[in-house]
């Protein structure tokens, strides 16, 4: 029906209610869950490939998990993996990592396409676009924010002092991880991007904007700059951005930021193609 174009994105979930959505009572850990994935997975693409190939054989398959667990999944059965590491080191990491996973499970390093989430606000100048972020962080609920870093980190940041920095005993790593209600990875990457970058809690609310993901405010060339400085580490094959708003943000990533990348033989003039899978390899 989709020519070739559809995908799956693959999540597990540590919610309760949506568990008991899908009929499920048992409070299951991280490490069952992933277990239940890499089944279902195995399963669908089997049932897939006995009930006749489309365009692109099968339809994509992406995950995001930035567990030891997810990235082995994703490693071992994705197509493209979206990843939410807030600074460059992070990334480089969990791109060896999910290649790796690759290469053992009789892979090409090729087959699986890491794409880091941004989110951006992109503006003519950088006065611009830093009121442009500040005009929507002053659209948000009141506690938005504060309450997505509470669910990231597991702790209540309304009881800590805004202006210091994250408490010591607020580490990468939760003290029961297998338990852990919320992603390893999302907590993992806020909490070393506020250290690394000396930021107080106050600050860190800022940087992190309720997102998940870095954020790049600036001009058309700030964000070619931080995109081909990701890809040409080696930290990325493509990127999963996020424009502040549609479709104005979208079209002037197109306009105004994909010439810039392509000048620079980054980005390609036209697709080769047909199909989803087809595009993630290219």
């Amino acid at each position: 029906m989709s020519a070739g174009r559809a995908g799956w994105n693959v999540v597990t979930t540590a919610s309760p209610a949506v568990g008991a959505n899908f009929g499920i009572t048992d409070d299951l850990d991280r490490d069952s869950r992933y277990r239940r994935a890499h089944e279902v997975v195995a399963t669908v693409e089997r049932l897939w490939t006995e009930a006749g190939t489309s365009p692109q054989g099968r339809p994509a398959i992406v995950q995001a998990g930035g567990s030891a667990e997810g990235r082995r999944l994703a490693g071992e059965r994705a197509d493209a993996v979206f990843t939410a590491e807030m600074t460059l080191d992070a990334a480089l990491e969990h791109y060896r990592v999910v290649k790796e996973h690759a290469v053992r499970a009789g892979r090409r390093p090729s087959d699986v396409s890491i794409l880091p989430g941004f989110a951006l606000v992109i503006a003519a100048t950088e006065r611009e676009a830093i009121d442009a972020f500040d005009a929507w962080e002053a659209r948000g609920p009141v506690g938005y924010t504060q309450d997505r870093l509470s669910g990231i980190l597991g702790v209540d940041v309304g009881t800590l002092d805004l202006d210091a920095p994250l408490p010591a005993e607020i580490g990468e790593v939760p003290a029961d991880p297998v338990n852990f209600p919320a992603s390893l990875s999302f907590r993992a990457t806020t909490v070393r991007f506020a250290r690394e970058r000396g930021l107080t809690v106050r600050e860190l609310l800022r940087a992190y904007g309720g997102y998940g993901h870095p954020i790049i405010v600036g001009t058309p060339e700030r964000v070619a700059d931080t995109l081909s400085e990701w890809f040409l580490a080696g930290a990325a094959d493509g990127f999963n951005l996020m424009p502040d708003v549609l479709p104005d943000g979208l079209t002037t990533l197109v306009d105004e930021v994909l010439p810039l990348l392509r000048a620079r033989g980054l980005f390609r003039h036209e697709y080769e193609a047909p199909t989803l899978r087809g595009r993630l390899r290219g």
